[in-house]
């Protein structure tokens, strides 16, 4: 009995102390980094090291994510779950601010245990020019994009050719991305009525049908970016930096940091998320424009990071209610005048481009991490770049105990250097990211500040207003000047005393018709009043005064 109770003692000791090392090591393992980080980027990483301590218990993957695609999951979130947008921060008393605001991160129809996905379009399109992609043209030759313009795109072809193709009136061109032709054959065998047939329920039996199907040996596409795996699962490192000695490319916190995702694509474009978000509402052409307006405006203002000085011009009053413009005209005021960044990626190369992504923290509970997660190498596939290493133990990711025999599991992976080379893939199951809401986030990003987040909550509760078709445009009294973009903004030259006295001299006035009716009912409740009193003073019999009669008694 005293062994049994010294190992309960021993085991819970070594538990906790694998789970307490982590944090510190992080930053220990990379001060060459960690030393290099401007004040911002400091203060940043005191939050993601504040929420590590907090969950020591559970599992803390990383997943980093450009700005306006954060945006677009709190807003469907919102829809999913009808709920206004509030800005949630934890109470971790951090320099930044650590976002716990709710997200849904890919859409789920019905009751479907995995999001939905559309098939893939392979046609080169005007918004889908891609350089350096492979197609095909319609003598099917096989070549290369190797020019991009407006209405025009060269490409060499694999037989020494080369030929210009000009934009058709549909707004496509005559090539096929052969890629994307070559997905067209796992959609049927992707679909959520084949993944239940074949028993898909954890992240095991998905890779294990992927590999059967031939997903994972796919030589035309990267295996995770294949429509039908892409909404399924998504990539995380294991610890915040990575492998950011090979490249910013497997690290998080550099992607997250690199900032450049804003400019490629905007909140207003095609991206393929909200594409799903309008197909699943059934949104009608009206509403779509609508919503690509307010999400370009959005776009603007987390462009410039704090400042909507160079946003007015896309400033539409038709598209916000009065809140929002309110907040505008308060996020207007305190915006500070924007500074050049200089922003460490790696460690070694600087940045002068302002970060704008988000770096999310998904916390899992073991047990939950055990079914969802699995370490993977570039492209999804379940496994290290070792061969030698077990290629089954890639779905043993979490032990009870640091000291177990694999040497693969969490608690030797987690903030150490055998997991920095090491990514992972999290299956998105309805109970986890969508119905019962298992997995939570904890958001960081050099935007998240009180000011500019409470405003985009506002513009973004407009945008899923107008998703639902309950949005309501402002309407004000005509006071705003010709020219303004924003509310009307008080003038600050006025005091509190002339307000005072604008107040008293102000003539107070009255509706003589319904001063008149007042009156009339004054009157008439005086009347009745009176008459009452002078009915209850009217003279009565005394009681000594009145006769008894009595009845004859019969006999």
């Amino acid at each position: 009995m005293a062994l049994l109770a010294l190992w309960i003692i021993v085991t819970s000791f070594a538990s906790v102390l694998c789970a307490e090392i982590g944090p510190y090591l992080e930053i220990q393992r990379h001060k060459e980094a960690v030393e290099k980080l401007d004040q911002e980027d400091s203060g940043i990483l005191d939050g993601i090291v504040a929420v590590e301590k907090q969950h020591m218990e559970q599992v803390v993957l990383y997943h980093a994510l450009p700005f306006y695609l954060y945006i677009l999951m709190w807003i469907w979130n919102g829809v999913v779950d009808e709920k206004a947008l509030k800005w949630q921060t934890e109470d971790l008393k951090t320099p930044y601010p650590v976002a716990k605001s709710p997200l849904s991160m890919r859409v789920f129809e019905g009751k479907n245990r995995f999001p939905s996905f559309s098939a893939p379009d392979p046609r080169v399109c005007k918004d889908s020019v891609t350089g350096f992609a492979e197609v095909r043209d319609q003598r099917d030759r096989v070549g290369k994009i190797m020019s991009t313009g407006t209405t025009q795109v060269g490409v060499n072809f694999q037989n020494g050719e080369s030929e210009d193709f000009s934009l058709q009136p549909d707004g496509c061109f005559e090539l096929i991305y052969t890629g994307l032709e070559a997905q067209g054959k796992y959609v049927e065998a992707l679909s959520e009525a084949e993944l239940t047939k074949q028993h898909v329920d954890n992240s095991r039996s998905f890779s294990e049908y992927l590999e059967r199907i031939g997903v994972w040996n796919d030589t035309k596409n990267t295996p995770d970016h294949i429509a039908g795996v892409r909404q399924r699962i998504i990539s995380v490192n294991l610890n915040v930096f990575g492998y950011w000695r090979t490249g910013w490319t497997d690290s998080s916190w550099d992607i997250f940091r690199k900032g450049l995702t804003l400019h490629a694509f905007g909140l207003g474009g095609r991206v393929p998320f909200l594409e799903d978000i309008f197909s699943n509402l059934q949104a009608s052409t009206d509403t779509q424009k609508t919503v690509e307006k307010q999400l370009d405006f959005m776009t603007c203002i987390i462009g410039n990071r704090e400042s909507t000085a160079d946003c007015d011009s896309k400033f539409d009053e038709s598209l916000w209610s009065c809140e929002s413009e309110d907040q505008l005209v308060q996020l207007k005021k305190s915006s500070p005048k924007a500074e050049k960044c200089h922003k460490i990626i790696t460690g070694t190369s600087d940045n002068d481009q302002c970060g704008t992504d988000v770096l999310l923290q998904l916390i899992l509970s073991r047990d939950l991490a055990n079914e969802l997660v699995y370490v993977s190498v570039e492209g999804g596939k379940p496994g290290w770049e070792n061969a030698s290493e077990a290629f089954s133990e890639s779905y043993e990711y979490v032990k009870v105990w640091c000291s177990a025999p694999t040497t693969f599991h969490h608690d030797k992976l987690k903030n150490h250097e055998a997991g920095d080379s090491k990514q992972g893939r999290v299956l998105l199951r309805s109970d986890a990211f969508h119905n019962g809401r298992l997995v939570t986030f904890a958001g960081h990003s050099s935007l998240f500040k009180d000011e500019l987040m409470t405003s985009l909550s506002s513009l973004g509760e407009d945008v899923r207003r107008t998703l639902l078709g309950r949005f309501e445009a402002c309407e004000r009294p005509d006071t705003t000047a010709p020219g303004t973009t924003m509310a009307p903004e008080k003038d600050p030259s006025t005091t509190a005393a002339e307000d005072e006295s604008k107040k008293k001299k102000t003539p107070v006035k009255f509706d003589v018709g319904v001063f008149r009716v007042v009156a009339i009912l004054l009157l008439a409740v005086g009347a009745i009043l009176f008459a009452y009193h002078r009915w209850q003073r009217r003279p009565r019999q005394p009681q000594e005064d009145r006769r008894v009669i009595e009845m004859p008694e019969r006999a």
